[in-house]
């Protein structure tokens, strides 16, 4: 959809830019879902960039990092789970629960 919009108004003359603002505008507007809302961008200007590499990458562009990142920066964190309806044991409150035993002082997940 944000690509055919993009193409409709091709041209750069005041006009054409007003009814394109003015147009995008309403379709957000008349969006009642507000999780489609929220993926919609808010400039009209950018609908051909969203519509290359979609809502979740625009909206959240540091979101994937490159292999050479994660190996140099990331920790791996499959350890932990969140248990459905909370925790069980008493007592433990409602965090994450780890799937691995762990000694005594061993990093879980390290905090920045």
């Amino acid at each position: 959809f944000m690509a055919r919009y993009d193409h409709l108004f091709s041209g750069n003359n005041r006009e054409s830019v007003s009814l394109r603002r003015n147009l995008w505008n309403l379709v957000l507007s008349l969006q009642t879902e507000q999780r489609v809302v929220n993926a919609l961008p808010s400039d009209e200007r950018v609908l051909e960039e969203v519509a290359a590499i979609g809502t979740g990458r625009f909206a959240l562009p540091e979101s994937t990092r490159s292999q050479q990142w994660l190996e140099k920066h990331g920790d791996c964190i499959d350890q932990l789970m969140v248990e459905e309806g909370g925790n069980t044991v008493e007592g433990a409150g409602s965090g994450a629960v780890l799937r691995r035993k762990v000694k005594v002082g061993e990093v879980i997940v390290p905090v920045t």
